[in-house]
C-alpha cells in the first residue's frame, strides 16, 4: 500500500523544527521517532482515482511534525 506525501511531511517538519531550535541528537531522534509513528497514513491510490484538494495529508503531516518536536523538547 502506498501512502501520501503527508507521511514524509511529518518527518520533514520535525527535522526542520529540530534544526531551527538546535535540538540535541537525542531530542532530534525522539522527535523523528514520534513524527514517524504518528504520521498520517493517507491512501494515495484513492487520491489518484478520485483527485481532491486534500494534498495527501500534508497539513496533518506538518502539524504532526511540529507537535512531535515540541514533545521531544520537553
Amino acid at each position: 500500500m502506498y501512502t501520501g506525501t503527508g507521511s514524509w511531511g511529518a518527518l520533514g517538519a520535525a527535522a526542520a523544527v529540530t534544526r531551527l531550535f538546535d535540538f540535541s541528537t537525542e531530542q532530534t531522534t525522539h522527535a523523528l521517532g514520534v513524527a514517524e509513528y504518528h504520521a498520517p497514513r493517507t491512501p494515495i491510490m484513492r487520491g489518484v482515482e478520485k483527485p481532491g484538494m486534500t494534498k495527501d495529508g500534508i497539513g496533518w503531516g506538518a502539524y504532526t511534525g511540529i507537535v512531535s518536536a515540541q514533545l521531544a523538547k520537553m
